[in-house]
């Protein structure tokens, strides 16, 4: 499991290059069980920002009796410790992904898969916008949409 969260949970800084996911999921009070490694390590290795129901057919081929509510659990709670993002502007289910740093996701409307975008010019723009109505902004989510490469042909 080489994927290390980018985040600060209950003060211990998920930015430090050997914190990872059980840290952070026992730091916020939670066990690190078999069934939340395989999912974590499925997840981590996929990278193709899958849906619940990928994670699940996917883990099943190490745990073939996980069940998806277990996986649905696992996945609530690395979210809560903050070592995954969920992403639910991309097509009709959620999204989930291991990279809690700052990026932002293209999602294609034809073949439905999403990628990471680095731009950190968008965020330099958003982060200078000014909000009315005394807003406080304390993160966002940028998703674009359109054409992959593959389907643009």
């Amino acid at each position: 499991m080489s994927h290390h969260v980018v985040n600060t949970v209950r003060g211990v800084d998920l930015r430090e290059p050997n914190v990872t996911a059980r840290d952070a999921l026992e730091a916020d009070g939670m066990r690190w069980t078999a069934q939340r490694q395989a999912v974590f390590e499925v997840l981590d290795q996929m990278r193709t920002h899958p849906s619940a129901d990928e994670i699940h057919r996917a883990t099943r081929q190490t745990v073939p009796d996980i069940s998806l509510a277990t996986v649905y659990k696992a996945l609530d709670a690395f979210i809560a410790c903050g070592a995954v993002k969920k992403l639910t502007s991309v097509g009709d289910s959620a999204r989930f992904d291991v990279r809690t740093d700052s990026h932002h996701h293209f999602w294609c409307v034809d073949c439905e898969r999403v990628f990471d975008v680095e731009d950190p010019g968008a965020a330099d723009w958003i982060r200078g916008r000014r909000i009315e109505r005394g807003f406080v902004v304390t993160g966002f989510s940028l998703t674009f949409e359109g054409h992959c490469a593959h389907c643009a042909i």
